[in-house]
């Protein structure tokens, strides 16, 4: 059986690499209570850089992984304590492969947010009691709009006509919180009111808004089954409860696209000299964490 090029090879590692260790990010972020449901700024923040680091991950994986891990690396220490395959990762020798590394992950960013469209949101699990990370964020209602996306609630009840609706949106984009098309159990999704009727009944209520007569609205998201059996407590008890995905999505090909383009002189004239920038600020806090470590003994 001939073998998949080496190109098609780095490519699938690039994509498993970056959405295990998207996961895998989402999970920690979740524990550390960071969740979408967190302020915007904060949620974009914390989102884009666990989405780097994630590019990151994927890049040393694909690129450098037999280099960096030969057998036993991880045992084997240098004279000064430290771990072989740290002193491989920051000597001099590979400045320019981590450069690299860190140009396409840049492109990666650039390519993850194009396609993603959420500013970040989706490396972070979705809180229940709150938009979802695959519900339409404003940068989408203009496309969402044209194509009849977005589902302004008429009632605190779904009409019949919303719910089937809402039943297209849910096969095609999955549950606003978890992302699950429910293709398996078939079940129907809910047409969930959001913000919850109880949460935007509390917003109305406030003085200002009654003074200005400006009335929050709800849009209708499709929810699964799953998700509607937590929320109701969480929205009464008013806690935030982290939701997360594992979905494969167009977004996660994010480093092959960066990999296609990485090669364009236009795009590297553009962007190396970013890189080099970033590669010498992350060349000075990796300096100023050995002379810490130095100071500690630990060295």
């Amino acid at each position: 059986m001939p073998q998949p090029p080496t190109s098609l090879k780095k490519a699938f590692a690039l994509s498993t690499l970056f959405w295990g260790s998207s996961t895998f990010l989402q999970g920690a972020s979740g524990l550390l209570g960071m969740h979408a449901g967190r302020p915007f700024p904060l949620t974009v923040a914390w989102g884009f850089f666990s989405t780097t680091c994630s590019l990151m991950i994927a890049q040393y994986g694909a690129r450098y992984g037999s280099e960096m891990l030969p057998d036993g690396a991880w045992a084997t220490t240098s004279s000064n304590n430290l771990p072989d395959w740290w002193r491989q990762l920051t000597t001099s020798t590979r400045d320019k492969n981590r450069q690299e590394a860190l140009y396409q992950s840049i492109l990666g960013a650039i390519s993850y947010a194009t396609l993603e469209r959420r500013g970040f949101r989706t490396a972070l699990p979705s809180s229940v009691i709150t938009t979802g990370v695959y519900a339409h964020t404003p940068l989408h209602w203009r496309w969402s709009q044209m194509r009849k996306d977005i589902i302004v609630a008429s009632s605190e009840v779904a009409t019949a006509a919303e719910r089937n609706r809402i039943q297209k949106l849910g096969r095609l984009h999955g549950c606003h919180h978890c992302g699950s098309r429910q293709l398996v159990s078939m079940k129907s999704f809910i047409a969930d009111h959001m913000p919850p009727t109880k949460i935007i009944s509390e917003l109305n209520a406030e003085w200002w808004r009654r003074l200005l007569r400006l009335r929050a609205k709800q849009q209708l998201l499709p929810q699964c089954q799953s998700c509607f059996s937590v929320q109701g407590a969480a929205v009464r008890q008013g806690l935030h409860q982290a939701v997360y995905h594992m979905q494969f999505r167009m977004w996660h090909l994010a480093p092959v696209i960066a990999l296609l383009i990485a090669d364009s002189a236009p795009v590297r004239e553009a962007l190396f000299p970013v890189t080099l920038e970033l590669d010498s600020w992350f060349t000075r806090q990796r300096r100023a964490l050995e002379q810490h470590l130095d100071d500690l003994g630990w060295n």
